[in-house]
């Protein structure tokens, strides 16, 4: 699971100017685009910097189901949604 996030953040787009932004490159994967969907019919539009915080973890963690997320940068549903959404495309 660690090696399908970490290809999906590479095409993620992080611009730390005034705006801050996260976005997706032209280029992403139709599966992440997939995800990105799924998350906006479920929780709302705005939250692709969740998706983001949520990739990060589980590209860095062994056992992404026992995770630690920063609550504040991505809700626990969300990460979960994430992290089975990826156990899926295994």
């Amino acid at each position: 699971m660690q090696g399908v996030a970490a290809k999906y953040l590479k095409y993620f787009h992080i611009d730390l100017g005034q705006d801050q932004a996260v976005s997706l490159g032209p280029d992403a994967a139709p599966d992440l685009l997939e995800l990105e969907r799924k998350i906006q019919e479920m929780f709302g539009p705005g939250h692709l910097v969740c998706v983001y915080e949520a990739l990060c973890v589980v590209a860095a963690t062994d056992f992404p189901y026992s995770g630690e997320v920063d609550v504040k940068m991505c809700p626990q549903e969300i990460y979960f949604t994430v992290v089975d959404f990826l156990s899926s495309r295994l």
